[in-house]
């Protein structure tokens, strides 16, 4: 909820749409920080955006791994040449 509330859509939707004309500072009454609405993805579209970061997390894992073995590698040849 923190990250939704730092968007430039929900500032724009909620603090500017909601701002007295000629005040300097912008401020958000918690009347209508109550009574603003809150756009979220159903259920289903959630779990798929779940499922996209579980899947990249395990790519991002296996690049991780990966690196880790060139770099022993390059490290064991580079003790090879120049012994």
């Amino acid at each position: 909820m923190i990250a939704f509330v730092k968007t430039t859509h929900y500032y724009s939707r909620v603090i500017d749409d909601n701002t007295l004309i000629g005040s300097a500072q912008k401020a958000l009454h918690e009347k209508l920080w109550l009574n603003s609405e809150v756009l979220l993805p159903k259920y289903s579209e959630q779990g798929k955006i779940g499922a996209l970061f579980r899947s990249l997390e395990c790519l991002i894992t296996l690049h991780q791994r990966k690196l880790e073995k060139l770099k022993n590698v390059k490290s064991a040849l580079l003790e090879k040449m120049f012994v």
